[in-house]
């Protein structure tokens, strides 16, 4: 049974479970939802996850409110976080610089 979005709370989801260590990339698909009573995010799978954000779908800023749950879920920096997919829709796919194999 589905329940709503206020019954669920923001994940830290492992980013050791969801990223290839011999990489530097993780590769995450987002079915996002503006408008919502607060910032959350739900995993459904390695690399598939929901998100609820406050931002309305005006200009890009329920898109920066994702970007910015990303970056605290993943604990990395904003400016590591692409779209790859999705400029105006609902899915998108986002492509996350990790510090796991990474060079200078």
């Amino acid at each position: 049974m589905w329940t709503s979005a206020a019954e669920y709370v923001t994940i830290a989801l492992p980013v050791s479970h969801l990223v290839d260590h011999s990489m530097s990339d993780l590769w995450i698909s987002v079915k996002v939802h503006p408008g919502a009573g607060k910032d959350i995010m739900i995993q459904h799978a390695p690399g598939r996850l929901e998100a609820w954000v406050r931002a309305k779908p005006v200009q890009g800023e329920a898109t920066a409110a994702l970007v910015g749950l990303l970056a605290r879920t993943f604990a990395v920096s904003p400016g590591s976080i692409r779209l790859v997919k999705g400029r105006s829709g609902r899915h998108k796919v986002f492509r996350i610089r990790t510090s796991h194999g990474a060079t200078g």
